[in-house]
């Protein structure tokens, strides 16, 4: 049924790095962006995530160049970030200034103080009141479901949207569908012709074309590298299809509905509809893949960070929204950490706290200078509502291209944090716990055909209820 050959050759297994403190040698060119210590500059140290070193150079010139009394030296997080922020909170000299913080980890450390709350910073400047950001990325910045606190500025608007390969579909003879047309239905109509065009192409087949398969039209790509192993990705099938992992309307033992009737019965939609008909490539267990990447998948489920990468591979792409009608959204952004309070440097005569000093770079990053800036380095989209339809994250990206697929659909928006109805110090075990229930749901041993349709197996009714109850631990 499924490739596996294929999936083997396609899987990639990514292997974390220990977490290593900024001061074991600065990763910038100092003739291009400055030292780390400037004459009467103060200097605010910033942690950024490891694997946007990109960004954060330019993020470093650019402010530099507009601000004259603040000097950013730049520390990489490497690894994981939550080991990082343990190795942080044991010994609070290491901590920086500011932190980059991702939406859907940052809530136990948001609760136990970690960071500072930006709320009144953000509502006492009209510059970043926070009705002037999707409403949906605020929420993230919530630690429970009754938290108000802003507990880092959103940086992006981050959701996944269909990244369409436009050789593989111009070679499979598969016309890309307009914005306005595309939905499920659509969807599973180009996965077939596509599946259909990479099936009678193989070598030695009676009308063989190497052109086609030399940009990826053969029997061993699939039509889309879907993920669907992954929050943004699973959240979106599920709730469209009627089902729900978290029901945060519900509380306690009741809100864990991984074995629902209606939400098995999203799994089997999925299982049926897009992996028993070899459309997409998996099933995948957290680890990434080169699929897409390598022209073997002719669409690809993923987010807006992942465009420089997919532009250095010089592939010809073009966008579309996810193809569901509820769509994972989140984003990452900046803290700033509860021990800028106490920090005071008198060079130049400052006479504000590190606190205040990093609200002026966060200001910068949230503004149009740095939302540009982001926009530029084509690593986000901005949070800001204003630049919704415009800005430079537009026309420094091919303007012809379908850029607005990444902000199109603000209605069908839902948060990823579902976990904020429980202890934020349990969110770990039950998100990894969500993550084993999807790979087990795309899993060919999960379910036994039965006449016209798919049941679940003896073994992923026992797994099913065993991550229940490790869910339900955690949430009592």
């Amino acid at each position: 049924m499924k490739k596996l050959f294929s999936v083997l050759l396609l899987c990639v297994i990514i292997v974390m790095g220990m977490f290593g403190f900024a001061g074991c040698g600065d990763p910038f060119n100092d003739d291009e962006l400055g030292r780390d210590e400037v004459e009467n500059k103060v200097t605010i140290r910033f942690g950024y995530l490891a694997e946007e070193k990109d960004l954060a150079v330019v993020i470093k010139r650019e402010f530099e160049k507009q601000n004259d009394t603040i000097n950013l030296k730049m520390e990489p997080i490497s690894g994981d970030w939550k080991s990082a922020m343990n190795q942080y909170v044991a010994k609070p000299s290491n901590f920086p200034d500011i932190v980059w913080v991702p939406s859907d980890q940052h809530s136990s450390y948001s609760k136990g103080g970690a960071f500072v709350d930006l709320r009144p910073l953000m509502e006492a400047d009209e510059a970043t009141a926070p009705s002037l950001y999707y409403d949906s990325m605020i929420e993230t910045t919530h630690y429970s479901a009754t938290d108000e606190g802003i507990w880092y500025a959103p940086r992006d608007y981050n959701k996944p949207v269909t990244y369409i390969n436009k050789k593989m579909f111009a070679a499979a003879g598969v016309e890309i569908p307009a914005q306005k047309d595309w939905n499920y239905e659509k969807f599973l109509e180009v996965c077939a012709k596509l599946r259909k065009a990479m099936d009678e192409n193989g070598r030695g087949s009676e009308n063989f074309d190497a052109e086609k398969f030399a940009v990826g039209i053969e029997p061993n790509s699939f039509p889309v590298e879907s993920e669907m192993w992954w929050n943004p990705v699973y959240h979106s099938a599920i709730e469209s299809f009627g089902g729900s992992l978290i029901d945060t309307d519900l509380s306690g033992r009741d809100a864990i509905t991984v074995d629902s009737d209606k939400t098995v019965a999203a799994y089997r939609k999925i299982y049926s509809e897009m992996f028993v008909n070899d459309y997409s490539f998996g099933p995948q267990d957290g680890t990434a893949s080169t699929a897409f990447l390598s022209s073997k998948a002719a669409m690809w489920f993923s987010v807006r960070p992942k465009l420089p990468t997919i532009l250095k591979r010089d592939i010809d792409v073009d966008f579309l929204p996810l193809p569901f009608d509820k769509i994972g959204a989140g984003n990452s952004g900046y803290a700033i950490t509860y021990v800028a309070k106490d920090r005071l440097s008198d060079k130049g005569g400052n006479t504000k706290n590190n606190e205040q000093l990093a609200w002026e770079v966060i200001k910068w990053l949230i503004t149009e200078p740095g939302q540009q800036v982001l926009g530029r380095s084509g690593a986000g989209i901005p949070v800001l509502k204003s630049m919704k339809d415009s800005g430079d994250w537009i026309t420094e990206n091919d303007p012809t291209l379908n850029h607005q697929a990444f902000t199109a659909y603000e209605e069908r928006d839902i948060g990823l944090n579902v976990f904020n109805i429980y202890d934020p110090d349990n969110h770990k075990v039950m998100f990894d716990t969500m993550t084993l229930v999807m790979t087990k749901a795309i899993s060919d041993n999960s379910w036994e055909k039965k006449g016209d349709t798919y049941e679940m197996s003896a073994g992923f009714v026992n797994d099913l209820k065993a991550y229940k109850e490790a869910m339900l631990a955690k949430a009592e």
